[in-house]
């Protein structure tokens, strides 16, 4: 992911109270750290223009939870399909 990405990301995120992302690996990237890589450096941008904290939701069943728990997300609330988790940066 190139750094300018990154930073217009950061810059149009900070101008807005909550903000709602999506992203998806296709199948041959995953496993190997592309998305682990992808999302710290993403905490790491949003630390970086002043966020204290991100929330995610994830259905249980996807296997990036671990993933999430992985990089310091922890489970803040559930439901019957999903974790809402929350990382404090």
């Amino acid at each position: 992911m190139p750094a300018e990405f990154l930073y217009n990301l950061t810059k149009n995120l900070s101008a807005h109270l909550q903000h709602k992302l999506c992203a998806v690996l296709p199948k041959e990237y995953r496993g190997i750290g592309i998305g682990t890589e992808l999302m710290r450096a993403l905490l790491g941008e949003l630390k970086s223009v002043g966020f204290g904290q991100v929330s995610l939701s994830v259905q249980k069943t996807n296997r990036a939870v671990r993933l999430y728990r992985k990089i310091g997300f922890v489970t803040i609330d559930e439901n019957d399909e999903e974790y809402i988790m929350l990382c404090r940066l």
